[in-house]
């Protein structure tokens, strides 16, 4: 089984061009021309409809608009509309209706080292200047500007490698997948990482087959929970209480990490140390793991999109001070407690999104999802109990992200 972006490749130069709809199948071309290093990522992020997808290396991904209501239950109408705009009028028309915001929030999402604006025209001469104060350390491009692979780029990125991940793993009858999501840890290219694999009673073979993957990697420890009722949040809290990381997370038995997933993530908090929570977009695979060329996923949404949607999926990393801040998962949220726990980070913390797909997420008959729904769990119900306890007042107490929140570490 290949999976896209399944390959040990870190994308060390991340290209983004920005353009109209009309102009992506000739970047496309462009882009199939020439011989990209190992390396390095072209992003499209233009004005068409639709899903992102990824082929090889190059990252295709929609505008989307009016992301500062996304919190509001006209957000879809608002969107398309916007969209329709866009598609007949082409990207000048952010500089009409000021929707700059929308754009630059976007071009932060697609964490470029290049922004292209050179197919935007006088749009992208206009744009050049907020892009330079907006993100410091990035080259902008507009207009006629030259550009080479050979010349160096500022390097405006941080990273610790020696900075310890605790990786949190509930399991409970997963043995069918269980060794595949071990083996999507064990290949990550941070290396400095614990899993602390905590099963709830299984039945089957999953103790065993922790027993053997611990036997073999130290970086493993398994933890048996001996409550007689099983349940995720009290598997989540038993699992942070042992974790020693700097960094902490937690992902399902029957998801699976991309091989650059922790590196990314871990790059991400170091650059912009104030940020206190970061997050990718997610493929959605089935239980016959077939991927497609071109292979479609979830673009993250930013997340004051969380009074809405659970839009921090199994991608996501947060430092130890956001859960020693936050506190627990609560058992009293069951069936959302991870809803619950995010909203309370983000209303704290700043969080960042970003488009890179670090993640897959398996829809079948026996995930969790699917068991809680089994159980007669209704989404609308729940999700109404978070919104009545989250946002009273009908306002999003979350706040995206400040332009000095995310000025790079080194340019403070």
């Amino acid at each position: 089984m290949l999976l896209p972006g399944s390959a040990k490749v870190i994308h060390r130069t991340r290209h983004l061009i920005v353009c109209n709809a009309s102009d992506e199948p000739a970047v496309l071309a462009e882009a199939a021309r020439g011989a990209a290093p190992p390396g390095h990522r072209t992003i499209i992020l233009s004005s068409r409809g639709g899903f992102a997808w990824e082929s090889g290396a190059v990252l295709s991904v929609p505008l989307r608009w009016a992301l500062r209501s996304i919190a509001s239950p006209f957000w879809v109408q608002r969107h398309r509309m916007q969209e329709a705009v866009t598609l007949a009028a082409g990207l000048r028309s952010v500089r009409v209706f000021r929707r700059v915001e929308d754009l630059l929030l976007q071009i932060d999402a697609c964490d470029p080292d290049i922004i292209d604006l050179r197919r935007l025209g006088a749009l992208g001469e206009w744009l050049r200047p907020k892009c330079e104060i907006r993100f410091p350390g990035r080259k902008v491009l507009a207009r006629s500007d030259e550009y080479s692979r050979e010349k160096p780029l500022l390097n405006w990125r941080s990273y610790d490698h020696s900075a310890l991940v605790s990786i949190v793993l509930p399991t409970y009858n997963s043995e069918r997948y269980l060794s595949a999501a071990i083996e999507s840890c064990l290949r990550q290219t941070h290396e400095n990482f614990e899993v602390i694999i905590v099963d709830d009673n299984s039945t089957d073979r999953t103790p065993e087959i922790i027993r053997t993957y611990a036997a073999r990697d130290p970086r493993i420890r398994f933890v048996a929970r001996n409550e007689m009722q099983p349940g995720l949040p009290e598997s989540l809290n038993m699992g942070f209480g042992l974790a020693r990381g700097r960094f902490l997370t937690w992902f399902q038995s029957d998801n699976l990490y991309r091989p650059n997933a922790i590196e990314y993530m871990v790059q991400q908090l170091c650059t912009f140390p104030k940020i206190g929570l970061v997050y990718c977009s997610t493929y959605h695979l089935d239980d016959a793991d077939s991927p497609t060329t071109p292979s479609y996923f979830k673009a993250a949404l930013p997340p004051n999109a969380l009074a809405r949607w659970t839009v921090i999926s199994g991608a996501f990393l947060y430092g130890r001070e956001v859960m020693e801040a936050v506190g627990p998962y609560r058992p009293e949220c069951r069936y959302f407690e991870d809803l619950d726990f995010f909203i309370r980070a983000c209303s704290r913390f700043p969080a960042r999104f970003c488009f890179e797909p670090c993640h897959f997420y398996r829809r079948h008959s026996a995930s969790l999802t699917s068991a809680y729904s089994d159980c007669g769990r209704n989404w609308k119900v729940w999700h109404q109990r978070m919104r009545e306890e989250h946002f009273k007042s009908k306002r999003n107490r979350i706040l995206l992200p400040t332009t000095d929140q995310l000025i790079p570490m080194g340019f403070f």
